[in-house]
């Protein structure tokens, strides 16, 4: 779950702080991060202007080197015109 400095949203669709201190979800004991290896698209998420791009999907793969997870989202972005934009971000978490 991503920290409540890194979420925005409107407060009239959702309360942020209210989503933050209600439900807490908890760390899962001993949960294996390679168990996300693989790709997964994206069907719903907490702030549609960040989430649920058009055929966005996140990659993730576990880096026994490093002991990291690495993951790379491809979203389309509708550009001005009638076109959707590929955008690539990697990131080692």
């Amino acid at each position: 779950m991503e920290p409540v400095s890194a979420v925005s949203a409107c407060p009239f669709f959702k309360d942020v702080k209210k989503f933050y201190s209600e439900n807490i979800p908890t760390k899962l004991k001993d949960f294996d991060v390679r168990k996300l290896e693989g790709k997964w698209y994206k069907v719903r998420g907490y702030n549609p202007k960040y989430d649920c791009y058009p055929c966005q999907t996140n990659t993730f793969k576990y880096n026994a080197e490093t002991g990291k997870m690495e993951t790379e989202v491809k979203l389309r972005v509708a550009n001005l015109g009638t076109k959707l934009v590929l955008s690539d971000v990697f990131d080692a978490l």
